[in-house]
């Protein structure tokens, strides 16, 4: 939901029920014990009971999978589903039911996190189908072959910067947005620093506490888990971030993080991992399950003392992975930074993509808490962003087709006399 966070979380053996509803009315009441009885879930579940009660009998156990909350009369219901979030558990899929009919409302409420929110009068159909969307139905069991590369349903890419502050968790942000927004490509993308990362930040989203979870009980992960602990940024983009209190300590496990991408690999088409330098080296099998690893350097030469090293690194862990060096901030040092041909041959690393030094336009997206290729995808920035992001989506991702005007234009300005602009 919102920001799914029970503090004080109970005994596992303290629940036993797989779904659990709460009903401000006996009418609303018969109609959600008929759907989920369809559902072949137990009926006795549904309790007629106020907000208030609901939330003191929820802050008493582990929130089931599916939980069916009645909202009763409240006006507010943002703020019905804020309070409902602290007694919440991450990984529960929560449909809400209302009586304020709004649609501003519904969007809101579904991009913090809510599985669905009916309004009343509502039919039993109307639930079963909620119910239906919250429940995804068990797949099949994917046949494991000899190699593992046949079964993944989704291209992997670990963004990694070879020092701090070089930008790689920008252009992450950026790459990601514009494969899931301009591609229309599926699209996780995964913050790998829980305590100080800053994917959610840049994309002005609430981190919430699902991804550390995962990493700190990776048995409770399943299909409802992982879709909980993401937060949705447009039709097509998910992110997966987390902001630990720094006492706790680095939470992240490239274990769980495997069994983790088992469950985000099944309805992704692209995921994008902002992955931290110093767990590519703490865990270094994390970087066997990567497709392509993104080194993001600037023009310097302890940027490409440790490019190098890193990609030899790389190499070693992940031999099949696609290496690629992404060259930021070009101009950063002026005439005293290093050529392209000197940083190629001082790294061992030919540079994919080159991004020029724009601090202007950086800041003034971050202000804005947007992408760059949000706010100023044609500034030299932006366009130079757009290929690495190309780069990233992979041959199979093409752009969209142009239209009918700019094939007129793109006509027009070929057979234009020499000199014309």
């Amino acid at each position: 939901m919102i920001a799914l966070r029970k503090e004080n979380e109970p005994a596992v053996s303290e629940v036993s029920r797989p779904f659990l509803g709460f009903a401000a009315d006996d009418e609303t009441a018969d109609i959600v014990r008929a759907a989920v009885e369809a559902r072949d879930l137990s009926g006795d579940n549904v309790i007629v009971s106020d907000l208030t009660d609901a939330m003191n009998g929820l802050a008493a156990i582990r929130t089931p999978p599916l939980l069916i909350v009645d909202l009763g009369d409240a006006k507010d219901i943002m703020a019905a589903a804020e309070q409902l979030s602290q007694v919440c558990d991450a990984g529960a899929q929560v449909i809400l039911l209302g009586t304020v009919n709004d649609l501003r409302v519904y969007r809101d409420i579904i991009s913090a996190g809510v599985s669905d929110y009916l309004v009343k009068p509502f039919s039993t159909e109307d639930l079963l189908a909620s119910i239906d969307r919250a429940r995804p139905q068990k797949k099949e069991p994917v046949e494991r072959t000899a190699d593992p590369l046949q079964v993944r349903s989704a291209e992997v890419t670990a963004v990694i910067g070879v020092r701090g502050g070089v930008g790689a968790s920008t252009i992450a942000a950026n790459a990601a947005w514009h494969v899931a927004d301009a591609l229309t490509r599926h699209v996780t993308l995964i913050d790998m620093d829980l305590t100080f990362g800053t994917q959610a930040m840049i994309l002005d989203v609430d981190p919430g506490g699902g991804l550390s979870d995962a990493m700190k009980e990776p048995g409770r992960m399943d299909e409802l888990f992982i879709k909980r602990a993401s937060v949705p940024v447009g039709e097509h983009l998910r992110v997966m971030a987390s902001e630990t209190d720094p006492g706790q300590g680095d939470l992240a496990s490239s274990q769980a993080f495997t069994g983790l991408l088992d469950f985000v690999r099944e309805d992704s088409e692209i995921v994008v991992v902002d992955l931290p330098r110093a767990l590519a080296v703490a865990q270094p099998e994390i970087l066997g399950v990567f497709d392509r690893i993104v080194l993001v350097a600037e023009p310097g030469l302890g940027a490409m003392r440790d490019t190098a090293r890193l990609a030899g690194h790389v190499a070693k862990q992940n031999p099949s992975a696609k290496i690629s060096v992404v060259l930021n901030r070009q101009g950063i040092g002026g005439k005293e930074e290093l050529a392209v041909k000197t940083f190629e041959e001082g790294s061992g690393q030919k540079i994919a993509h080159i991004l020029p030094f724009d601090p202007k336009t950086a800041i003034s997206a971050e202000a804005a808490g947007k992408c760059v290729l949000s706010t100023a995808a044609r500034s030299k920035f932006g366009r130079a962003l757009t290929d690495v992001a190309a780069m990233i989506a992979g041959a199979e991702a093409e752009a969209p087709k142009k239209g009918l005007m700019s094939l007129l234009k793109s006509k027009a300005k070929k057979s234009a006399p020499e000199g014309e602009d």
